[in-house]
């Protein structure tokens, strides 16, 4: 998906359709190839603030993949964390927040609570948390996607500053500066 990180958004939906019709046709509908172009689709229309298109292939995706993989597939994470991401850019927060905690349940049930690929989700699940007011949730939920990506990467990798600022804004609205302070300079 270069033309998207270039944004040659045109261009890019024009290949994503193109490899979705191609994979339909010589892989099926419901084969993880076109499952994951359907998705990359739906990521573009997200991007591009599509959310309706985005969200109906979203829906798609999980819908079929529950049928293939089951209920507790680590795949369908991914998918609820995104079909999450939808509704969250959309302030849906009422639609977003329990795709994100169905996500984290099966990452950790299957994959464990401190797999990676857990973060980005606990990391959606604080920003919910924080608009909702719920302030003690959201901190824990920041302070375990540090944990998650630090134990992964060290405490010095690029991926840590995104929550790391997320959570000195929350300290800033709680008006616990010093900490936002220690945060904002890691």
């Amino acid at each position: 998906m270069l033309q998207l990180s270039l944004g040659r958004y045109a261009e890019a939906e024009k290949n994503l359709l193109h490899a979705l019709e191609l994979s339909r046709k010589s892989a099926g509908p419901k084969h993880p190839e076109t499952l994951t172009k359907m998705n990359n689709l739906a990521y573009l229309y997200s991007r591009l603030g599509r959310y309706r298109d985005s969200e109906q292939l979203y829906k798609k995706v999980l819908a079929t993949r529950e049928q293939t993989l089951g209920r507790e597939n680590p795949t369908l994470a991914f998918t609820l964390n995104s079909l999450g991401e939808v509704f969250r850019l959309q302030g849906r927060h009422q639609l977003a927040e329990p795709l994100y905690r169905r996500a984290l349940l099966i990452i950790e049930k299957v994959l464990g609570p401190e797999h990676l690929q857990a973060a980005p989700v606990l990391n959606n699940l604080a920003i919910i948390s924080r608009v909702k007011k719920r302030f003690a949730e959201a901190e824990d939920f920041y302070l375990r996607a540090i944990a998650i990506k630090e134990n992964a990467f060290g405490p010095q990798h690029l991926s840590l500053a995104k929550p790391l600022s997320n959570l000195a804004e929350l300290y800033i609205q709680l008006q616990r500066y010093s900490e936002a302070d220690r945060f904002y300079r890691r």
